[in-house]
């Protein structure tokens, strides 16, 4: 899950979420949008917390979570709120660092001249240095990607994705599950396990089609982009749903979840087994982003609306109920009912958006206010005082 000013959207999994401690929204500094300037932290009891003075009046640029880590992008550089914070780490990277995402045991940072860094362990690959370098301490450059501009990164459990300003995505880590995207139509599935089960260096998902994308997102073991006329791709994992296409097991080639036709679909979608996806309306609303929790994915359309599909047993999906979706569903209840969202994120089994006009942060999912299956507002700070002064 992220907060940016570009576009973020990262993952988490179920134990990070299932083992939170807090139900609701702290106060720990500043947040996003034209409130930029107060932060709020929730979950898992963090394991490297710095206090709301050391974070007080640094502007924040963005959030972003992963796994069992989060970072917060400030004007003083890199804070890791939760997560290894290796003053060394820190001390190390570039003072133009304005990404960050972490996996499991690693991270991969990114510069604003768009040049990737990364370190940590990558013994499936996950660190994009090649076969010579399969763990570093310090982060180091990814040379094989130079000459590119990355424009945004994101990270799995052991697998990454780097959108490039023109429009081509990297993949790179584990692929076993096809959440690389680099299978062969043409290849039996056997082989393609074989050939692509580890990108030790990031490789061009030609399946997404080249200088095509828009966005992108990993989940736990899956990956989904947005197209520049505003389909969704997914590919990885799909037993939970996550993937869009029906009951699967999974894919390893990018594959169309959602038409940019779809957005525009006033109705929710079919999910379950021998039931057709809905039919599309003629007025388009393409889509425009997407995240990606632990087993489910958000996407949003350029007018606002949201669509989700996977695992729903936390009501992160936040249409009503906790059933799986295999198929996408409009989230059309709670507070999307009467506001649009302008941007989203997930992690774990937690969903997010902030919503137009009223700029208000909305979570649903795991913990989000006793867990609802529909978007709520995180309350203030101010909020939470005011109300116990009344009593």
């Amino acid at each position: 899950m992220g907060f940016s000013t570009e576009s973020e959207g990262t993952m988490g999994t179920e134990e990070f979420l299932a083992e939170a401690e807090s139900p609701a929204p702290a106060p720990l500094a500043a947040a996003m949008g034209p409130i930029l300037g107060d932060l709020y932290c929730w979950g898992k009891t963090p394991l490297v917390t710095p206090t709301v003075e050391a974070v007080r009046g640094d502007k924040l640029h963005g959030i972003t979570s992963a796994t069992y880590s989060m970072a917060a992008l400030m004007d003083s550089g890199v804070k890791v709120l939760e997560g290894p914070a290796d003053p060394e780490v820190m001390e190390a990277l570039p003072e133009d660092v304005d990404a960050a995402v972490y996996g499991d045991g690693f991270a991969v940072f990114k510069t604003r001249e768009g040049q990737l860094l990364s370190c940590g362990s990558g013994q499936e690959g996950q660190l994009g240095l090649g076969g010579k370098c399969l763990e570093c301490t310090l982060p180091r450059p990814l040379r094989s990607l130079d000459g590119h501009v990355v424009l945004k990164v994101s990270a799995g459990a052991s697998h990454v994705a780097a959108l490039t300003t023109i429009g081509d995505v990297f993949t790179w880590g584990r692929g076993f599950e096809g959440q690389l995207g680099l299978w062969s139509k043409v290849q039996p599935e056997e082989l393609n396990r074989a050939l692509f089960s580890l990108a030790l260096q990031p490789k061009i998902v030609a399946g997404v089609g080249l200088a095509n994308a828009v966005d992108v997102a990993c989940g736990l073991k899956h990956t989904a982009v947005v197209t520049k006329s505003g389909e969704v791709l997914t590919f990885g994992e799909g037993l939970l749903g996550q993937l869009g296409h029906g009951r699967v097991t999974g894919s390893g080639i990018p594959r169309q979840a959602l038409p940019r036709e779809h957005g525009a679909y006033p109705k929710a979608g079919g999910g379950g087994e021998g039931e057709e996806a809905p039919e599309t309306a003629d007025a388009p609303d393409p889509f425009v982003e997407v995240a990606c929790g632990w087993g489910h994915t958000l996407c949003r359309t350029r007018a606002g609306r949201l669509w989700a599909f996977g695992f729903n047993s936390h009501g992160q999906l936040g249409l009503g109920d906790r059933d799986i979706r295999y198929f996408p569903e409009r989230i059309t209840g709670g507070l999307l009912a009467a506001e649009d969202a302008t941007q989203i994120a997930a992690s774990g089994n937690v969903s997010a958006c902030v919503l137009s006009p009223s700029m208000r942060l909305a979570t649903w999912g795991t913990n989000a206010e006793g867990q609802q299956d529909g978007p709520v507002v995180a309350p203030a700070p101010e909020e939470e005082e005011e109300e116990e002064e009344e009593e």
